[in-house]
């Protein structure tokens, strides 16, 4: 009845997860917090070692697929808490028709009432919004600069986002204020990557090494133990991989790579940033365990296992 209401059932989480995520993912159940039901997704939070963002995106058929924003989960896995707010789902299966109902009638409504605003009433409402929320005035404020080309403006916003500074109260940055601080560096990939989307690819890369050196001078005196700010940190680097990957050359002065111990086995490895290619970010290349897997076949979470 379940798969018929939401379109997968246990036996399609599992299958996602793999045995291991899904037995771990039980244990999760009562960790599942402000369950938001849309049109064609679900968001919740999850109490682990942190608080996690989850989201489903259920499918038009029998298809669920997840995105969550722990170590693991950032890996493109379908985590434990994943299968958590599946689970939830499923056992919330009778009224999800009715909560997708009423997503869809308060999407129609917004729709329709911004379409009936003005041009000076839409601005009024952004100027309000921003006005209220930092973190969208930053984003907004790095997209215009990208947008009118004013690489001056983008490269001291994304420097004063990786400056970890604000986030070190005690000379350094503290497990718990690692998020926030990743928050911010992953700000500035995103500034980046809309400046290369904006035909600027050149000065991307230019302002991508800077950060990275910047970065790695940051490195050692952050406690990121769950990898979260290494993540980030190779977000950042996305430009510098693929200028790399076209066979130009990187500009030299940058940290020469990353180190990174293996939790399961104590083992340590250095990989040179310059050395790395396509091939080098596949599996088979890495020794066959979690805490190495790269992200989305791109950088090794190493880079969050010790200094850069």
């Amino acid at each position: 009845m379940a798969r018929k209401v939401v379109g997968f059932g246990e036996d399609d989480l599992r299958a996602l997860a793999g045995a291991r995520s899904f037995e771990r993912g039980l244990g999760y159940l009562d960790a599942v917090s402000g369950v938001e039901v849309g049109d064609g997704s679900v968001a919740a939070a999850v109490h682990g070692t942190d608080a996690y963002d989850v989201e489903l995106t259920l499918g038009g058929g029998a298809s669920v697929s997840g995105w969550c924003d722990c170590p693991y989960g950032q890996e493109g896995n379908f985590c434990k808490h994943c299968v958590a707010v599946g689970l939830t789902v499923l056992g919330q299966a009778e009224s999800i028709p009715r909560q997708r109902a009423a997503a869809r009638a308060r999407a129609s409504g917004l729709g329709t009432w911004l379409t009936a605003l003005s041009r000076d009433e839409l601005l009024t409402l952004v100027r309000e919004q921003i006005g209220e929320d930092r973190e969208l005035r930053r984003r907004l404020e790095l997209q215009a600069a990208a947008a009118r080309s004013d690489t001056g403006a983008v490269r001291d916003r994304i420097l004063a986002l990786i400056d970890p500074r604000p986030f070190a109260r005690y000379g350094y940055v503290e497990y718990a204020d690692a998020p926030g601080y990743a928050r911010q560096v992953a700000e500035a990939a995103d500034a980046l990557r809309a400046l290369a989307s904006g035909g600027l690819g050149g000065q991307a890369v230019g302002l991508a090494e800077e950060a990275i050196r910047a970065l790695g001078e940051a490195y050692g005196e952050i406690d990121d133990s769950d990898g979260v700010v290494g993540q980030a940190v190779a977000a950042v680097a996305r430009p510098i991989w693929r200028r790399a990957m076209s066979g130009d050359r990187i500009r030299s002065g940058w940290p020469s790579g990353w180190s990174g111990t293996c939790s399961a086995t104590g083992t340590t490895r250095r990989t040179s940033i310059r050395s790395i290619t396509p091939t080098s970010w596949g599996l088979p290349d890495w020794p066959v365990c979690d805490s190495w897997r790269p992200r989305h076949g791109g950088a090794a979470r190493a880079a969050g296992r010790s200094g850069i």
